[in-house]
């Protein structure tokens, strides 16, 4: 038999393996040229006018989460031509940077407020492009895309998601467990248009499913001895480290921040023993540690801290019992809590969306790594004096108060003089009213009725706590009628006439107050235009619009956000329909519903509205 050369087999395996990346290669190609899929990058380009503009890609979210509960990056809207004599900042991270529970009080924001004085012509241009659920895998990616518009600011405030959110061992989205790497191929892989038609396709058998927060992670448990979690901290620190390399490469400043978490107002969600106890010894222990918690809440607080220490000595590895030792230690006055005590049970929370000791000490490495170009704000250590009940709403994510805290210093890194202000201006360069205190405290509560936190230690106190705030938000919000809004909206954004959140405040607050056709009247003029992609603004607008009885309008509004549409002209008519119905008024959307499907023929979940209308008028 003939032998056939090693180069005409190599020739030939070349050949083999060629051919289905040609055949990849001509399927993306064929998606862009169809128009079929979505749009992958972060920015995507938009004209008004003559104007050039890079707006938000609502579709972003789409490449790591199903469809249906995709998250949204916050509305940008940035001039393609960027301004010599102003310099962009741009903040990357989760949720607790992009401004939860409302966006309109996010890290970026708050930059702009205090690095431009009201009235002065604009020198910083403060972009928020943190966003929900993310981990640092998608960071990179963002911070890649915004680095090709002309950002002469990074400042990275993450580490909260790297376990439940995408790539992360716990999580319920993207799957995780690969190495750096290999999760970086991943994500590279993410940016093919080819992708993001198979993850539509998915989504199509799965319809039903919506977001719901932190009870997703509800049954996620991961203990501090698990093995996956040293894949976690390698991933983060190179993602991390790859964040700087790319900036110096660019000639991008960075400030990276450690991450501040409540400690003493947020005790572990998730606890768990040694693996090495035997059944009856765990039997024990926990019979042991309810008598303790009984004697506590009794407030007999020497029986209690006997019993709390005799635990911990048997077992260091629970983090509520460290927790609750802590406080009994201090006998519940709050300065004298052991901070490192707490600092240990949040190490130890099972439930790890908060970040821990590990991630900080690795920001701090590599923020020493490049300490020619990055420069460290230690949040971590400035909050460490508290008050936590003060400075968050939950776990992570600030006050108004914690904001305030949190960009003070990362001002000073950018303008070392920068004047002084109290916090009580700040919150008004920020239209921050006792409408938006009611507004957190309403969505705070609601999250406190579903897992895991309602069954969090201390819950119906927390719970107890924001039904006082409603209660005394609702009262202030009495000084506030609609003259006096337009007024002080009206001279916010005279300071800041570059600020489009102050209209959707406006707007908000107006519908509040049951102000149909003034809040139609604002979001028209002032918001609408500028209404790009999709948004919360879009929800806003049609229930504003719906409410005002113009149906045509706030049919207009959301089938002004595609084609293509995913899931989000579904989602904008479902969130109007449970709005009017919570009102008590189903009928009202009805119009909407019905110009929505008489002009768009095709588009996911449209089956689902029919079905609906079907149902209203069945006898």
């Amino acid at each position: 038999m003939k032998r056939i050369p090693y180069r005409i087999w190599g020739g030939r395996l070349a050949l083999a393996g060629l051919i289905p990346v040609l055949f990849i290669a001509l399927m993306e190609m064929g998606t862009r040229a169809f128009g079929w899929g979505y749009p992958t990058s972060f920015l995507v380009a938009h004209h008004v006018g003559d104007q050039a503009l890079w707006i938000t890609n609502p579709f972003y979210g789409y490449r790591f989460f199903d469809p249906l509960v995709a998250r949204n990056p916050a509305p940008l809207i940035v001039s393609q031509n960027a301004s010599a004599d102003v310099t962009r900042v741009a903040v990357l991270g989760e949720s607790a940077a992009m401004g939860d529970p409302v966006i309109e009080f996010s890290l970026a924001r708050a930059l702009d407020k205090l690095l431009n004085r009201p009235g002065e012509p604009r020198r910083y241009e403060c972009i928020n492009a943190a966003m929900t659920a993310i981990s640092s895998p998608i960071v990179v990616d963002i911070a890649r895309d915004l680095m090709r518009r002309d950002v002469d600011v990074l400042v990275v405030y993450m580490g909260n998601n790297e376990v439940i959110g995408p790539y992360g061992p716990d999580t319920v989205f993207t799957g995780g467990g690969a190495g750096p790497r290999r999760t970086a191929l991943r994500v590279g892989l993410t940016r093919w248009r080819l992708a993001s038609v198979l993850q539509a396709a998915r989504a199509g058998a799965a319809e039903g499913r919506t977001w719901q927060g932190m009870e997703k992670f509800a049954t996620r448990q991961i203990a501090a001895e698990d093995p996956r979690l040293h894949a976690v901290y390698q991933r983060f620190e190179y993602n991390l480290d790859r964040i700087m390399r790319l900036a110096a490469r660019r000639g991008v400043q960075v400030i990276v921040c450690t991450v501040a978490v409540n400690l003493a107002d947020f005790p572990p969600l998730g606890s768990a023993l040694n693996d090495g106890r035997s059944p009856t010894s765990r039997a024990d222990w926990q019979v042991a540690f309810e008598q303790a918690i009984q004697l506590h809440e009794q407030g007999d607080w020497d029986q209690a801290l006997a019993l709390y220490e005799r635990l911990v000595a048997q077992d260091e590895a629970h983090a509520e019992v460290l927790y609750r030792l802590a406080w009994a230690q201090a006998r519940g006055a709050l300065d004298d809590v052991d901070r490192e005590m707490l600092v240990r049970a949040r190490d130890l929370d099972t439930q790890r969306v908060r970040a821990d000791s590990v991630i900080n000490g690795i920001i701090r490495e590599v923020a020493a790594r490049y300490a020619d170009t990055v420069t460290l704000v230690d949040l971590e250590r400035h909050f460490a004096d508290g008050p936590d009940s003060e400075h968050f709403v939950d776990h992570v994510h600030f006050s108004i108060n914690g904001l305030y805290h949190a960009a003070v210093p990362l001002a000073r890194v950018l303008q070392p003089d920068v004047p002084d202000i109290s916090p009580a201006d700040f919150q008004e360069r920020l239209f921050y009213t006792p409408f938006a205190q009611r507004q957190k405290a309403v969505v705070m509560r609601q999250r406190r009725e579903r897992p895991p936190l309602l069954e969090q230690w201390g819950n119906d106190r927390q719970k107890d706590r924001l039904a006082t705030t409603i209660q005394s938000a609702s009262a202030a919000m009495q000084a506030y009628p609609a003259d006096v809004l337009e007024t002080l909206a009206q001279a916010r954004m005279a300071d800041y006439p570059f600020d489009r959140y102050y209209a959707a405040q406006l707007t908000q607050k107006l519908a509040v107050l049951g102000e149909w056709e003034r809040a139609a009247h604002h979001f028209d003029t002032h918001v609408a235009p500028f209404a790009f992609g999709f948004s919360a603004r879009h929800h806003l607008g049609a229930m504003v619009y719906t409410q005002a009885g113009q149906p045509e309008q706030a049919a207009a509004l959301l089938l002004r956000t595609g084609p293509p549409y995913g899931y989000y002209l579904f989602d904008g008519l479902v969130g109007l329909l449970e709005a009017m119905d919570a009102m008590g008024q189903p009928a009202r959307a009805r119009p909407v519903v019905e110009e929505v499907l008489q002009q768009q023929s095709a588009f996911p979940g449209r089956h689902r509205l029919e079905r609906w209308l079907m149902q209203q008028t069945a006898p």
